[in-house]
């Protein structure tokens, strides 16, 4: 989600979702055959690239959903205090080692 919502901004262009799965999954493809390809392909071919635009579809929303929790999530009142505050608990129980302190 977080990811999504910076690569929408940093993007200029309203095709920013497609730039964004292209970037996170390296096999989408840059190109999309035309129709008229398409039927001058055979049957499995035809296939493959139906499946591909599925796959690609299900990426898209997945995306899209991540996207919007993240927004839910930063319109929660006083989100980053509340984040900090859990942030500083955690590493004052914990060392740098990552083990508790010895006096725990």
């Amino acid at each position: 989600g977080e990811m999504a919502w910076k690569g929408r901004d940093e993007c200029n262009s309203n095709d920013w979702i497609n730039q964004f799965i292209l970037k996170v999954w390296k096999d989408t493809p840059t190109r999309w055959p035309k129709a008229l390809e398409l039927q001058q392909m055979n049957e499995a071919s035809r296939e493959e690239w139906r499946d591909r635009r599925t796959v690609f579809n299900r990426r898209k929303q997945k995306v899209l959903l991540n996207l919007e929790m993240h927004e839910s999530y930063l319109a929660i009142p006083d989100v980053m205090e509340r984040e900090q505050e859990r942030l500083k608990q955690i590493f004052a129980t914990q060392s740098i080692s990552g083990k508790p302190p010895r006096d725990w």
